[in-house]
């Protein structure tokens, strides 16, 4: 009898024991597939999920080239100028990660010849008014974060060609100009919806081919590409 009794409980032990591991097992399971299936939480005061963000930027352009040549002459060159440019960025955040925006702003550029003489010399110049689209990879922490901008979109533009000879006759020409560029930076939260972000990179912009020929029967003309290193700073609101 004590035998039997002996071989029963033993019986209870194993099959317990196994219901035990079991059941470990499948918790565990459970435990190690829980984190791929919730969603990433990245603590971050800069953008996030579905967050939108209005900005007010000021960008330059330090030129590689100058947008305006003389090719009648071409030792007389034109003055070096940066453009100055304004403008309003729109943008929503996919992820702590990834934004979507768009923006839009007004530059203006503007060069005289250096031919030697300070009372009859050519003018040229723009205006335009760029609306681009962007996107921004950020390495998200919580005050303080690296970002990657690209940008493509054109530039509404205005070409002036104009002299201080007398009775000169303007040339305006109006245009649309393909635009890009491809920067990296850093942005800074200042307190709770307010962020600071400065990037530098390389932009570009299709100028045209814009002709002018003066008083002087000097011919000048727009050079089609134009292209630099450009600088942003950008204070934006987050909502």
């Amino acid at each position: 009898m004590g035998i039997f009794m002996g071989k029963n409980t033993l019986s209870a032990l194993l099959v317990s024991a196994s219901f035990t591991v079991a059941a470990a097992s499948a918790s565990a399971q459970n435990i190690s597939l829980r984190p791929s299936l919730e969603e990433e939480v990245i603590d971050t005061k800069i953008g996030g999920s579905g967050v939108f963000s209005m900005g007010l930027y000021a960008d330059t352009n330090v030129l590689l080239n100058r947008p305006f040549k003389a090719v009648s002459n071409p030792n007389n060159k034109f003055s070096y100028h940066i453009p100055i440019g304004v403008g309003l960025d729109f943008s929503l955040g996919l992820s702590p990660r990834w934004e979507l925006g768009a923006s839009v702003g007004y530059q203006k550029y503007e060069g005289r010849e250096l031919n030697g003489d300070h009372t009859n010399y050519a003018i040229a110049g723009y205006t335009s008014v760029p609306v681009k689209l962007l996107i921004r990879r950020r390495w998200p922490e919580q005050v303080v974060a690296p970002e990657l901008e690209i940008a493509l979109g054109a530039a509404f533009q205005k070409t002036n060609f104009n002299s201080t000879y007398a009775d000169e006759t303007p040339l305006r020409e109006s245009r649309v100009s393909p635009y890009a560029h491809l920067g990296g930076g850093i942005s800074y939260a200042w307190g709770e919806d307010l962020t600071i972000h400065f990037n530098a990179g390389y932009a570009m912009m299709m100028n045209g081919t814009a002709s002018y020929t003066g008083r002087s029967n000097q011919q000048f003309q727009a050079n089609n590409l134009v292209h630099g290193i450009f600088t942003k700073g950008m204070v934006r609101v987050q909502f």
